[in-house]
């Protein structure tokens, strides 16, 4: 499996990024998956491989929990899964230092 290489997460302010969610191994960095989170808070990953991820929330202000959020929530996908469904969450926006 390929993965592709993200800057090092911040949890600050984005600059005009739209809301996404990105899937990532053990290591943040590398991308498995990345969608756009849809106005209704929705979104959909397709073809994710078998195993143990974690799951990243991002929107315009920072990282879902701030930047603990911004190295993921465990996630496994098993083998017999063609479909997920995920808890609602409600979005936590980074508390800005002062």
């Amino acid at each position: 499996m390929s993965t592709t290489q993200l800057s090092p997460a911040t949890g600050g302010p984005a600059e005009a990024r739209p809301p996404v969610v990105l899937l990532v191994d053990d290591d943040p960095k590398n991308l498995v998956a990345l969608e756009s989170i849809l106005e209704d808070g929705s979104f959909e990953l397709k073809n994710v491989p078998v195993g143990k991820w974690r799951i990243v929330y991002r929107h315009e202000g920072g990282f879902h929990k701030g930047t603990s959020g911004s190295l993921g929530f465990p996630l496994e996908v098993k083998g017999d899964k063609k479909t997920m469904d995920l808890d609602p969450i409600e979005f936590e926006p980074p508390v800005e230092k002062k």
